[in-house]
C-alpha cells in the first residue's frame, strides 16, 4: 500500500475515512530461482525472450527463457531435463520455458562416436591398437581417440600404400 494509508497487517484492511484519500495497491512480480547446469562437453546459453530483468539467479514470474545447448568440439547435445518438462522437449535445442516456479535445468552432452572400417586388399593383414583381431569394422570409437594402424604383408607381398580417409606410404 502507498498513499494516504499504509498497513503491514494484511492485504485487505479497513480504511477509516476521515478525509479524501488516495490509496494505491502496489504489486510486484514474484521472482523464482532458476538454476542451469550441464554435463562435461558443452555450455548452455540463456536468452531472455519476454519480461523481467533477472538478477543473477532470480527471474520474474512469466519470464520466457530460451536455452540453447552449445556442444564443445567432439561432443553432441543429448537432452535437456527439468521437472515437469514435456517429453517432446527432451531432444529439442533450443527450448523455451516460461518461469512459473523455481526450476533446475540440466543439459546433457556426450562424446561423439565414430566407426572405423579397415579393408585389406591383397595378401596381408592390418594390426591396430585397441582393435580386436579378426574383425574389419570397429564401432563406438570415441572422439579424440588415437589409433595406430600397422600393415603387415604376408611373405609373398609388400605394403604399398594407405588409401581412403588417410593416404601415404609410411607404415
Amino acid at each position: 500500500w502507498s498513499g494516504d494509508w499504509s498497513s503491514d497487517v494484511c492485504s485487505s484492511d479497513l480504511v477509516i475515512m476521515d478525509k479524501n484519500k488516495s490509496i494505491t495497491a502496489n504489486f510486484v512480480k514474484k521472482q523464482y530461482k532458476v538454476k542451469i547446469d550441464h554435463s562435461e562437453g558443452g555450455t548452455v546459453e540463456v536468452k531472455t525472450i519476454k519480461q523481467g530483468t533477472p538478477t543473477e539467479t532470480d527471474y520474474n514470474s512469466g519470464t520466457i527463457l530460451e536455452l540453447t545447448a552449445i556442444p564443445d568440439e567432439g561432443y553432441e547435445f543429448q537432452t535437456f531435463y527439468y521437472d515437469d518438462m514435456p517429453d517432446d522437449y527432451r531432444d529439442k535445442n533450443p527450448i523455451q520455458i516460461t518461469i512459473t516456479e523455481p526450476v533446475s535445468i540440466y543439459a546433457s552432452f556426450f562424446k561423439k562416436k565414430y566407426s572405423l572400417k579397415v579393408n585389406v586388399e591383397g595378401n596381408g593383414k592390418v594390426n591396430a591398437s585397441e582393435i580386436k583381431k579378426g574383425t574389419t569394422e570397429y564401432v563406438d570409437i570415441t572422439h579424440g581417440s588415437v589409433w595406430g594402424l600397422h600393415a603387415i604383408p604376408d611373405d609373398c607381398s609388400e605394403f604399398v600404400e594407405w588409401t581412403g580417409d588417410i593416404s601415404g606410404t609410411e607404415n
